[in-house]
Parts: structure tokens; sequence; C-alpha cells
């Protein structure tokens, strides 16, 4: 199955989350286009080392780095369209940077980066 070629957008930041409370961050394809079977990759610095990985039409939850291990949930209500939300629980100090938002088909893939502060 082959899609066209698309972007990703995202949230402009930089995007206020409060210490303790809840933080969204949506990404989506441009054009609009079913990503169930697409690798979908939240990762701060590394690529490897993913904030939340869903991955062959499921999350991948033993890929995630230690430290959001139950703490993130990939809301995918409007992945038919290429539109995922990305929730972190309980946000920490040390949640405060950017966050990449990565949708990969094949070997075609884009990202948007998104700058989260804490306050």
């Amino acid at each position: 199955m082959s899609s066209e070629p698309f972007i990703v957008n995202g949230l402009e930041g930089p995007v206020l989350a409060s210490l303790g409370g809840n933080l969204e961050l949506s990404c989506q394809l441009s054009p609009p286009q079913q990503a169930q079977h697409m690798e979908i990759r939240w990762f701060r610095n590394l690529y490897t080392e993913p904030v939340h990985l869903y991955r062959d039409g499921k999350d991948m939850f033993g890929e995630i780095i230690s430290k959001y291990v139950e703490r993130t949930e990939l809301l995918k209500d409007g992945i038919g369209e290429g539109k995922v939300t990305l929730r972190i629980f309980n946000v920490t100090v040390d949640d405060d940077g950017s966050y990449h938002c990565v949708f990969k088909d094949g070997d075609f893939y884009e990202e948007h980066i998104t700058e989260v502060k804490i306050t």
C-alpha cells in the first residue's frame, strides 16, 4: 500500500504547560490521509529514545524511554485523517523543551517540532 507524499503540521510554539498538569501536543498530515499503517514517533533529543511510539497499528510501550513510561497516551481519534495528539500526564520541569512528531510511511518520513515551556 503506497500513499502520497505528505508534510507534518503541528502546534506553533511555544506551548505552555502547567507543572503537575497534563500537556497535549497535536500533529497531523497534510494533505489528510490514513495513518493507521504508519509509524508515528514522538521524541525529544534522540530519535532512538521515543517519548511515545506507535507502529504496526499499536502503541509500543516497551520501547518508550523510562521517564515517560505510563505518563503518555496517544489519542488516535483522528488517525484516519492523519491527526494524532500526544498527551503527557503529570508534567515535570524535565518536560520543558522540544518535541519531534514523526510520521513514517515506508522509507518516507516528515516531522514537526513543537517547543514546550513549563510554567
